[in-house]
């Protein structure tokens, strides 16, 4: 049935848009609800033999790199999550729903879907590369973004704008032409992907592609990911205006990683398509745009001073939100090379305790970032660096008649160049530090006396005194907060072992009267051994306490599970109306850690949770091992680590205030009022971290909690 495709300010448009099938349908549909089984999703996925061969083949592609072959949809399922495979359902899908379109004139559809899967897996790898979306998202978003095309070119008489013939035309000029043929392809691209009920996000992939990087900059990372994946993919049908080094900066990734990302990109392509059957053809390389008129006399410089303050502006603003001194100097160092072109430079900040400059980051032939790392006393003597310092005013090798100290003779060494340009940071008169600069005589002239090189320099300077402030009154906080903690523990372990002591001696007292009687104490010495744990773990609130190696074994965190459930479901659970569901991975890792310091991380969530549900409710606790290479970084020093162990505890309680979730793991803080010292997710969060996890929580207020714990797996 027609569907309408609006924009804002235009008319209502109206065009057939091709459903999906409905297996496909009702896939999406299931995806999209909070908790879905995954024999759920593998049994709507393998009512289609062909589309369970796609998916199959793909996830057995270098695409994922699984370290062995995956054979049942469950597997697959398991292993790259749902996201994924509703990703590659789609994916497999499209060209089954577009199979009867013909290209027209320049819309050649093999060179059509060559760009549209080159987008996808581009995106994907930048994505992971920036960790600023979901990678399968951006693969999607990245297949779909020119959708719009193809519903003009089904349902046009003639060939649609882009396709009549070579000639380049500006994006604004295309959709404009593009409202004779049912609406702009972005538009309609939208209309589609949301009428096939798929999120927000993906359509708006698909909106905003051809809008102007000033635009995009203010989008959500998934769009500007999908955009410079399609600025970046050959055979774009109207080529980008933004310079790479435009995207670069957006992205915020160095040169290097986007090539990375591209090679990656062309060596997979051909594999990716032979999986989901779509034929493809490279593109012709487009040509050169035709040369303009010479530009009038002033105007290159001035073109230069607009671009410049411009990206200059976008620096300052990522420098305005970034709270920490290595993203700052990380976004110094992505700024001196893209507006100022010098790729050799130390950065150097003032340490008030050791008296000196200390290096923080360097970028050069011999010094990637975070190499060779110096520390240069005040009192080092006469050189360029101690003179900046001291005097507050940029100093400089080439303009200094005299010869230069060993210093900085081994810094122009080092850097590669003729020699080095200081640039002082000075704040409401405090010394920060130093950026020094490796340059040819050449740029230096051309940087000497640059207004603009420094105000960058200022506000570099303003980002990190602000940092340092912020950082030096967290350390202080955090300071009296351990200190409090260390207190209360040792008045706890104090307090709480003295009536302890007296329960183990009045026990000894009842198993000598029940052995006189020839009664059985077995019940006393399950009581004895609670104890023991019960002195064991308040004994792990002390400051200075270490685990004893002796302790720590390969245990199944599975059967802990098992027989903590047991024990509870009937008594503790049962008193307070608490369902408890388990989903264990049918497989039993086990995972190095003290098995009574486990249980005691177990048992807290679980009590946790119930206290959170005050009118009863539902305790689900999963399990399931996730690979390293899937899961993208490594928790624990092994490098042999053969996975890790998820485990979930999700409740039906209100939720945790927001407030309250950025200090939840920290020592004194509670979400249950009074009687609550705030210990018990603490001491979870150390013994979890002391053996290599991690412990997690995401919640909203009036939504479900989850706390995840991930531990590496034991190699068998």
């Amino acid at each position: 049935m027609p569907t309408p495709a609006t924009k804002p300010g235009t008319s209502a448009v109206c065009v057939h848009v091709p459903s999906l099938p409905s297996l496909l349908l009702k896939l999406i549909e299931t995806c999209n609800q909070e908790e879905v089984p995954l024999k759920q999703v593998a049994g709507i996925i393998e009512k289609d033999p062909s589309l369970t061969g796609k998916i199959l083949k793909l996830v057995n592609s270098s695409m994922f790199g699984l370290p062995r072959t995956i054979h049942t949809i469950d597997q697959a399922t398991a292993l790259v999550g749902l996201n994924a495979v509703k990703t590659m359902a789609i994916s497999a899908s499209i060209h089954q729903v577009f199979g009867c379109t013909r290209g027209q004139g320049a819309l050649n559809l093999k060179t059509f879907w060559y760009h549209s899967l080159s987008c996808a897996i581009l995106a994907r790898r930048l994505a992971r590369a920036t960790q600023h979306c979901n990678p399968d998202q951006a693969f999607l978003g990245g297949l779909l973004h020119d959708m719009g095309r193809l519903v003009l070119l089904k349902d046009s008489p003639q060939p649609p704008p882009g396709a009549r013939d070579g000639t380049a035309v500006s994006p604004r000029r295309l959709l404009e032409d593009e409202k004779e043929f049912g609406g702009p392809h972005t538009d309609l691209g939208a209309c589609l992907l949301e009428g096939w009920n798929l999120e927000t996000s993906l359509a708006d992939c698909a909106r905003y592609h051809h809008e102007p990087l000033d635009r995009i900059q203010q989008a959500l990372p998934l769009v500007q990911t999908v955009y410079c994946a399609d600025a970046l993919s050959p055979g774009k049908i109207i080529p980008c205006p933004e310079h790479p080094k435009a995207l670069q900066s957006l992205l915020e990734v160095s040169e290097s990683d986007i090539e990375s990302c591209r090679l990656e990109t062309e060596a997979e392509l051909h594999q990716v398509a032979d999986s989901l059957n779509i034929s493809i053809e490279e593109p012709p390389v487009a040509e050169p745009p035709p040369r303009s008129s010479p530009k009038q006399p002033g105007e290159e410089e001035l073109d230069r001073m607009v671009r410049d303050l411009s990206l200059l502006q976008n620096s300052l603003l990522n420098l305005i939100t970034a709270t920490d001194c290595p993203t700052i100097l990380s976004l110094a160092g992505q700024g001196l090379q893209l507006l100022f072109d010098v790729d050799v430079f130390y950065f150097f900040l003032y340490d008030t305790q050791k008296k000196g400059l200390l290096q923080q980051r360097a970028s050069g032939p011999e010094n990637p970032a975070g190499h060779h790392e110096m520390f240069i006393p005040t009192q080092s003597g006469n050189n360029l660096l101690t003179m900046a310092m001291t005097s507050g005013k940029p100093r400089d090798t080439f303009s200094n008649p005299g010869p230069v100290s060993i210093l900085e003779e081994q810094l122009i060494r080092l850097s590669g160049r003729e020699g080095l340009y200081c640039l002082p940071m000075h704040v409401h008169g405090d010394f920060i530090g130093l950026i020094v600069l490796g340059l040819s005589r050449t740029r230096y002239e051309r940087v000497q006396n640059s207004s603009l090189l420094q105000m960058f320099t200022t506000h570099i300077g303003l980002a990190l005194h602000t940092a340092v402030s912020r950082e030096t009154a967290l350390q202080a906080v955090q300071a009296q907060r351990n200190d409090a903690s260390s207190r209360l523990a040792r008045t706890i372990i104090h307090e709480v072992n003295t009536p302890l002591t007296v329960m183990k001696n009045y026990l000894k007292i009842l198993d000598v009267k029940f052995k006189e009687q020839g009664i059985d104490q077995d019940e006393l010495g399950i009581i004895n051994d609670e104890i023991d744990r019960i002195a064991g773990l308040i004994q792990q609130l002390h400051p200075g306490h270490q685990a004893s190696e002796g302790h720590i074994a390969g245990v199944e965190p599975n059967t802990i599970l098992s027989e903590l459930v047991r024990l509870l479901q009937d008594s503790y659970l049962k008193d307070r109306q608490v369902r408890i569901h388990l989903d264990l991975s049918p497989s039993r890792p086990k995972v190095r850690i003290d098995k009574n310091s486990l249980k005691q991380v177990f048992l807290n969530l679980m009590q946790n949770a119930a206290e959170a549900m005050d009118t009863g409710g539902n305790l689900t606790i999963r399990s399931r091992c996730i690979l390293p290479k899937i899961m993208g970084t490594t928790l624990g020093p092994a490098e042999d680590c053969p996975g890790y162990l998820e485990i979930t505890f999700i409740d039906d309680g209100p939720g945790i205030p927001q407030e309250l979730q950025e200090s939840l793991f920290d020592p004194l803080q509670t979400s249950k009022g009074e009687g609550h010292a705030g210990l018990g997710l603490s001491v979870c969060y150390e013994i979890i971290k002391k053996f290599n996890g991690r412990l997690s929580c995401r919640s909203n207020p009036g939504e479900k909690t989850r706390f995840r714990i991930e531990l590496p797996v034991i190699a068998s």
